[in-house]
């Protein structure tokens, strides 16, 4: 189950977001909101909502995730596509993934210890942004049936579990991520962050093709550089056959499309263009327009985009750690001591097989006499060592 694998099932009930707007930039046809909500009680999340100024019933919105950037929301590529899907009528949020951004203090790759108590990385942000999901359905503009969600990198893969365990996301955009699990592993010596590894994954034979083949029937667009060393194409070009003959036998197939430009890892316009049009399409109605180019935009400093005055949150605000800690004590106060044998050798099965993953089966043990002092039989390895 995907949803425990992310440890979904480890997240409290859907609290009041208690979100407030604490600042608003004008820009003549848009309008810039500095927003904070609660993801879980005390847990900030930080974000821009860009809006057309004039607004005229309910419009499409766009979910706007990223990867690993210190500058979060505020990096060029966040703001650039929010303001052109603002200009183009709808709704955009920008968020700062979890220890990111002005959720710096929050925590992000020092944060195993977190999976002792039962989450996982990808699972918080996963979380995060289904809450953020949430917040775009309480905004009177916003048409709850026409959300899309798109990010690159990490954000890519963000945008692939959020969406196969959110069925209120109409349409998806990872870009420069999906890959197979396998090439990730081989991939510059193993993925760089744990915020891209979800525990026991392909021990129940999950692949990114099955993660991504429960965003279906909706549509779903992946992109990606040919020149990509991140997440290199050989492995995103296996998960397309997959696809494609997934949507085909589905009776979908104009609802997945993947693309590859000759271009390095990242969100560059010419990547942003066609996600844009693919939103046009299926949240908008609208038909493909090939000769759309992105037009130029006037960014923002990270300083005007801040929802805290110091760009940071609150140093009393929940980080995961306090988070993890939190769950951790609850946990173990309802562990009671296993007082019959059948208990402890049940208890002993799942460690074995839950927590350490299950070991190999124990075959013939191979006994080799090298003939010399200083080598273990057996291992063959050496003493000391």
């Amino acid at each position: 189950d995907l949803r425990k694998d992310l440890g979904l099932e480890r997240m409290p009930p859907r609290t009041p977001l208690k979100a407030r707007v604490v600042g608003v930039l004008d820009r003549g046809d848009y309008v810039v909101e500095k927003v904070i909500f609660e993801t879980r009680p005390g847990f900030l999340m930080t974000g821009s909502l860009y809006r057309p100024k004039a607004v005229t019933g309910r419009v499409p919105a766009v979910l706007c995730v990223h990867g690993h950037t210190k500058r979060g929301k505020t990096s060029g590529a966040m703001q650039t596509r929010s303001i052109n899907y603002a200009r183009a009528g709808w709704v955009a949020l920008a968020v700062d993934a979890t220890g990111h951004g002005e959720r710096g203090h929050i925590g992000h790759r020092r944060t195993f210890a977190a999976v002792t108590a039962g989450l996982t990385l990808e699972g918080v942000q996963v979380w995060d942004n289904m809450r953020a999901v949430d917040y775009l359905m309480s905004r009177a503009e916003v048409d709850p049936k026409k959300i899309g969600i798109t990010g690159c990198s990490g954000g890519g893969n963000q945008t692939m579990y959020t969406a196969a365990v959110d069925e209120r996301i109409a349409a998806a955009v990872p870009v420069c991520s999906v890959s197979t699990l396998r090439g990730q592993i081989f991939t510059n010596n193993g993925i760089g962050c744990q915020c891209e590894c979800v525990p026991d994954m392909m021990r129940y034979g999950l692949e990114n093709a099955e993660v991504c083949a429960l965003i279906a029937p909706r549509p779903l667009l992946v992109l990606s550089g040919s020149s990509d060393r991140v997440f290199p194409i050989r492995y995103t070009r296996v998960t397309d056959r997959h696809l494609k003959r997934f949507y085909a036998a589905i009776g979908k197939g104009n609802r997945y499309s993947y693309v590859q430009r000759p271009l390095p890892h990242g969100y560059p316009r010419a990547l942003r263009q066609l996600a844009h049009a693919w939103f046009a399409r299926w949240l908008d109605g609208k038909p493909a327009d090939a000769t759309w180019r992105e037009p130029e935009t006037k960014r923002e400093s990270a300083e005007d985009l801040w929802c805290f005055p110091d760009g940071r949150l609150p140093t009393d605000s929940a980080s995961l750690a306090s988070v993890a800690h939190d769950l951790a004590g609850k946990l173990a106060a309802k562990l009671k001591a296993p007082t019959t044998k059948a208990a402890r050798a049940k208890l002993r099965r799942r460690i074995r097989e839950d927590v350490l993953g299950g070991f190999a089966e124990r075959g013939k043990l191979d006994v080799r006499d090298r003939a010399s002092d200083d080598v273990v039989c057996g291992l063959g390895g050496r003493q000391g060592h």
